[in-house]
């Protein structure tokens, strides 16, 4: 791939050059929209808070500098703003201060190059926001280590720089940070800032194949909103300074995943959590400008629903990094009477996205209390990914009843000296429970692990409300697979959920295992569950050839000593009936326990005969 010559384009003529421009600037200081006149407030409130703050400090947490990097580029973002849409000068010597206090950090830890990136990311964005304003020699000083500390370290080739060419959120970071130093450096140190941009425009490139073909994540929807708003900062920075966008918008699936983060959010309130993911919603503020980018308002919908629900709410707290995005929401929203008014209608209720870790998602509506399944397929070798192939939430009455336990603590792993990063079958990583198949909502085969490097396929989806489905190949999961093994998905349009398994070539002593984890309270019965959670109660059916039951246990009873826990939530099993090499079983979702049942024993058909529309 070639880059685009950084110096061809003509620079925009005025200051600040970086994503806040002066006409936007001249509409937040003069604003009476709701949300920007809420999330104003919530910045200024912060600003005011952090007054008093000391500084930020090159504390580590292990190896990583990370905390202490995502609380600079708050605090100088909320910062800048702040004192540009005020005037207030106390404003600007603070952000100053803080700048200056993480210019003189002694390292900003270059072989966890991350925090790098949010440094110079934070410092790139506070000179040039704040340019009159900062002495002569603290924008000496800043620039400085701009240079020193994040491009030159960031432009070696190493074996630690290993991002430079990776296709996850480290080169979104990363690249970032150093195209922004690069851009807020032109003006002092041309030459290192020429070689740094058209170094990284040459390897955008590698970070953006993630979103191909259909804009799923593949680390998930915690991480989407990591790479995917540094994506937008850099694409954002790069327009207003240069004209360009480094060919991160036409990237394929790019534009695509703003669709997917908004469908992997169940009605529940709850991500499908899959990989290296926290369950709780976090801050979309780069929802905004795809909303603006693609004339698409639906997409920012929710994360504007969400910001006026949350922010009144919420107390200053200048140690916290949380929200450290929410400054680019009021950059990179359109202009108000452009924004949606009517719910999510333009979003899809069936959805499938293809990849290295494909997704699948079904719901009834866009309401609070609708019924929702999601699933996937991938491998566990995909960056932050887990063993999870085959596994799925639901959601129904506004609870999540099939639950994620998501990510584990890494430093509590790393700090025991075990191997979480490699992805090899015996490695460390498959132990935990929280990353292994064990740990999820996933069939297994006589609870063995899966295989690291198998990978499942979605091989058929329907989006007809009335026979909504998604169908997984299994087969390459299992360690010495079995001749066939598939999962179906079925959401009928009464809220009602049908998972059914079927294999060939199994045997009774290597038999299917059906298994869930739910934080719902548990009442076994002879052909099934009833799940009681917030109130509302919810029946499961085993469908099989021949009677089994669920056992239930504690999840925290499969933990090893390394495991962190998970308090509440009970893992039900059951092994299936084999009959001549095959088995077809499953478990009906019923939300009305008191409703005739979608689908019986009797009438249980298997996955691969649904008739399915093309998923090429």
């Amino acid at each position: 791939m070639n880059a685009p010559a950084a110096t061809e384009p003509r620079p925009v003529a005025h200051t600040p050059r970086l994503i806040l421009t002066s006409a936007r600037l001249l509409a937040l200081r003069t604003t009476s929209d709701p949300l920007e006149r809420t999330v104003l407030d919530f910045i200024l409130a912060e600003a005011e808070a952090l007054l008093a703050s000391p500084p930020a400090e090159p504390v580590f947490d292990g190896h990583r500098l990370l905390a202490q990097s995502r609380l600079v580029l708050k605090r100088v973002t909320y910062l800048a703003l702040a004192a540009r849409v005020t005037d207030d000068a106390r404003f600007a010597r603070r952000a100053e201060q803080e700048m200056l206090a993480a210019a003189a950090f002694p390292t900003w830890n270059p072989p966890h190059f991350l925090d790098v990136g949010e440094l110079a990311t934070a410092l790139a964005l506070g000179c040039d926001w704040l340019h009159d304003q900062l002495s002569p020699a603290s924008r000496s000083a800043i620039r400085r280590a701009l240079a020193d500390k994040a491009l030159r370290p960031g432009l070696a080739v190493n074996e630690g720089n290993w991002w430079h060419t990776n296709s996850n959120n480290w080169n979104q970071v990363c690249f970032g940070g150093l195209i922004l130093a690069a851009l807020a450096l032109r003006d002092d140190e041309p030459d290192l800032a020429e070689q740094t941009l058209v170094f990284a425009l040459a390897r955008l490139h590698h970070g953006l194949k993630a979103y191909a073909p259909d804009g799923v994540y593949p680390e998930g929807p915690s991480y989407w909103v990591y790479g995917t708003s540094f994506s937008v900062i850099t694409l954002t920075a790069l327009r207003t300074a240069l004209g360009i966008d480094g060919n991160i918008a036409s990237a394929p699936g790019f534009l695509a995943s703003a669709t997917f983060v908004n469908t992997v959010l169940g009605p529940s309130g709850e991500w499908f959590n899959y990989g290296d993911c926290r369950s709780s919603e976090c801050e979309r503020a780069a929802l905004f400008w795809f909303a603006a980018e693609t004339g698409c308002p639906a997409l920012a919908a929710d994360e504007e629903a969400s910001l006026l629900r949350l922010l009144p709410a919420l107390q200053p707290d200048p140690a916290s990094s949380a929200l450290r995005f929410l400054v680019f929401s009021l950059l990179w929203r359109q202009s108000p009477g452009l924004h949606h008014t009517g719910g999510e209608s333009a979003l899809p209720l069936h959805w499938r996205g293809n990849g290295i870790n494909p997704v699948a998602v079904h719901r009834t509506a866009w309401t609070a209390h609708s019924a929702y399944v999601a699933l996937k397929g991938g491998s566990g070798t995909v960056s932050h990914g887990h063993l999870d192939a085959g596994s799925f939430v639901y959601d129904v009455h506004g609870v999540r009843w099939a639950v994620d336990p998501g990510m584990e603590d890494y430093g509590l792993i790393e700090r025991r000296g075990m191997k979480l990063w490699s992805i090899s079958q015996g490695s460390d990583r498959w132990r935990i429970l929280r990353l292994n198949n064990l740990g999820h909502n996933s069939p297994s085969l006589a609870l063995e692990a899966h295989r690291a490097d198998g990978c499942a396929r979605i091989v058929a989806f329907s989006p007809e409300p009335a026979r909504a489905f998604t169908v997984l190949d299994l087969r390459e999961v299992f360690l010495n697979p079995p001749a066939r093994a598939v999962r179906g998905a079925r959401l009928f349009p009464d809220g009602q959920l049908l998972v059914v398994d079927s294999f060939d070539g199994v045997t009774a002593e290597r038999a299917p295992v059906w298994q869930l984890l739910t934080a719902a309270q548990v009442e076994l019965q002879p052909d099934g569950a009833l799940l009681r959670r917030d109130g509302k109660t919810l029946r499961l059916r085993i469908l099989a050839a021949a009677p089994v039951a669920f056992t239930a246990v504690p999840a925290d009873s499969l933990r090893a000593e390394f495991d962190s826990p998970l308090p509440g939530v009970s893992v039900l099993r059951f092994t299936a009936p084999v009959n001549g090499g095959r088995a077809l079983h499953g478990v009906l979702f019923q939300p009305d326990p008191s409703a005739a049942p979608a689908v019986t024993s009797t009438t249980l058909t298997d996955p691969s005969d649904w008739v399915s529309v093309s998923t090429s």
